[in-house]
């Protein structure tokens, strides 16, 4: 699907220079994407995240039948400052994904369920240094597995890079760009541009953008109407693929799975430590493509709308 691809691809770069997986409940990548690593850090710090999240059924434009997806994730990020300029970022995550077809579902000839339940383990490390009072750069490495639970973990494994640099022209605004380099199931290399906008436009109003789920991008504007509670309305774009099983109805398959969600977060913090967020939005685009284990498409199809709804925590240490 090239030409969905492209599209895709271009939303996402009009998006985050404009206005994540979703945003919450399962975020990829710490706070200030790219950005330059605080002075004012001087030993490590994590971040442990728990998520819930449900799209409820919706239909398929060209085939029969319907999905509802039940996913839960945690994350781990930890911040390994080496002095006040520089830092690794060593960031951990799992997710479950339950995908529930109805009985009359027919995509790539199959009848029934052709997938059910998705695992996904990802490990990335990225180095940040501050090179000068304005001026940032960074770069990592990340080795992630995506199959359905009974698939062969070696045939589900992907390798990527990202490296960007940053300005800062105050602590108020940073601004960037980045590109990922990410091998794929069955296809070619995925190199893709992204922007990194840090902006606090005031107290209560603040601007970013980033790194979502997998090779996905996202963006948020965020309100804090009282100390405690900040509101976030974001876009973007997700990009999931996974290693069908060997004894299912496509063997050794590969599934890729591309969705625009749109979503409005609420974030209560109870301290610095402790925070909780709940989600509504839509999925107002989704496209599943079906390989057969050789990379030949199989199916193209895309669904409708999907309206979706998770809770979250986060606890800092």
């Amino acid at each position: 699907m090239p030409s969905r691809l492209l599209a895709l691809v271009v939303f996402a770069g009009l998006c985050t220079s404009a206005a994540a997986q979703h945003g919450p409940p399962v975020p990829r990548t710490p706070d200030e994407e790219g950005g330059a690593p605080a002075a004012s850090r001087p030993r490590p710090e994590a971040s442990l995240f728990l998520g819930l999240q449900h799209d409820f059924a919706s239909e398929f434009d060209d085939a029969a039948g319907d999905v509802a997806i039940t996913r839960v994730g945690a994350g781990l990020d930890v911040s390994i400052p080496l002095d006040d300029r520089q830092r690794f970022v060593v960031a951990f995550f799992n997710e479950f994904s339950n995908y529930e077809f109805d009985d009359a579902t027919a995509i790539a000839g199959t009848t029934g369920e052709p997938w059910d339940d998705v695992l996904e383990h990802y490990l990335g490390v990225t180095y940040r240094s501050r090179v000068s009072d304005h001026w940032g750069v960074f770069a990592g490495a990340s080795v992630d597995a995506s199959y359905q639970t009974s698939a062969d973990f070696g045939d589900s494994t992907t390798f990527g890079g990202q490296v960007g640099g940053t300005y800062s022209p105050n602590d108020k605004v940073t601004l960037g760009l980045g590109i990922l380099v990410s091998t794929r199931l069955e296809d070619d290399v995925f190199v893709i541009p992204f922007p990194v906008v840090n902006w606090t436009i005031s107290d209560r109003w603040s601007f970013h953008t980033g790194r979502s789920h997998g090779r996905g991008l996202r963006a948020e504007v965020a309100f804090t109407p009282i100390e405690p509670l900040t509101l976030a309305l974001g876009a973007g774009v997700e990009a999931r693929e996974f290693r069908l099983e060997d004894t299912g109805p496509i063997p050794d398959g590969v599934v890729r799975d591309w969705r625009v969600p749109v979503s409005l977060v609420a974030k209560w913090s109870f301290s610095k430590q402790v925070s909780v967020q709940a989600e509504v939005g839509a999925d107002v685009f989704t496209n599943y493509t079906v390989d057969d284990s050789a990379g030949n498409e199989l199916d193209d199809v895309d669904g409708n709308a999907a309206v979706f709804a998770g809770i979250g925590a986060t606890f800092n240490f």
